[in-house]
């Protein structure tokens, strides 16, 4: 197994490294401060959901600007301390019209069919009103009430896959909510979690691995995995298998989780990923 590689967080100063993400960006800051920050002082939010929650949606984004001491994974989890403070850029709501608010029932949208075509067609809307006022946001948060979760998924449809189909179309990015966003007990978790996120979709970058010995500089790297949950295997900084196991597990569902794990972890699914 390899240690931990040190992720590097400004492009210029070598010493800026932290084998922990969170942790080296409260310390130094983003990798990109100096590029971002020149290019823009702010990111700026839109919305899409329904009305009835257009309120709770600006209220998370405003708990992003706070600080919040963490409550959970004290081992992993630093505090938070704000998103200006962290990122060196303000994150702000966008201007009226980049805000779009659905009816609460999926058989108000307008057009006709079952509701996965309803919702399929509101989200088309949704772009192509954004599309317009493009200059106006960087990253739109789009909220699917867990009442809508018949709709949102069944075997022929993904609203999540959807919406990242649509996104890429339009060249415009999204984070995607759900209702647990509004009720997540541990702030900190959450709030490191999504700010990261919408920093990352609004052309931000947090950190990157720092130069491996005896790894030519101009190696790519296409997804980082940690897989803890093989026997014995232990990690400090990751909960769960992530990245190519589901990737496998769509070329062979007939597996336990375990084994896609042993998988990706001894290298017979690399799929051109670097695994570290």
């Amino acid at each position: 197994m390899l240690d931990e590689p040190d992720l590097s967080f400004s492009p210029s100063d070598s010493a800026q490294v932290d084998v922990h993400p969170l942790r080296g960006l409260a310390k130094f800051g983003p990798y990109s401060k100096g590029s971002f920050g020149g290019f823009t002082s702010r990111v700026r939010i839109a919305t899409v959901g329904p009305e009835s929650a257009f309120r709770r949606r600006g209220e998370l984004m405003l708990s992003l600007r706070n600080t919040h001491r963490p409550s959970d994974r004290s081992e992993y989890v630093p505090p938070y301390p704000g998103f200006e403070k962290l990122y060196h850029v303000e994150l702000v709501s966008a201007p009226r019209d980049a805000h779009i608010k659905w009816p609460e029932n999926i058989y108000d949208f307008a057009g006709d069919g079952d509701p996965q075509t309803r919702l399929f067609l509101a989200m088309e809307a949704a772009f192509r009103q954004l599309e317009l006022v493009r200059n106006e946001f960087d990253v739109v948060l789009v909220h699917f009430p867990d009442s809508w979760n018949p709709a949102t998924r069944s075997k022929l449809f993904d609203a999540h896959d959807a919406l990242k189909a649509l996104g890429a179309r339009f060249k415009i990015p999204t984070q995607v909510l759900n209702d647990r966003a509004f009720t997540f007990q541990h702030k900190a978790s959450l709030a490191w979690r999504l700010a990261t996120a919408l920093y990352v979709k609004a052309a931000g970058t947090p950190w990157k691995l720092a130069p491996l010995r005896g790894v030519p500089a101009d190696t790519a790297y296409n997804r980082l995995v940690h897989c803890p949950c093989l026997p014995g295997h232990q990690t400090n900084y990751s909960d769960h298998c992530i990245g190519l196991v589901s990737v496998v597990r769509r070329i062979l569902p007939q597996y336990p989780l375990q084994a896609y794990c042993a998988f990706v972890a001894r290298g017979l699914f690399s799929l051109n990923f670097s695994i570290v």
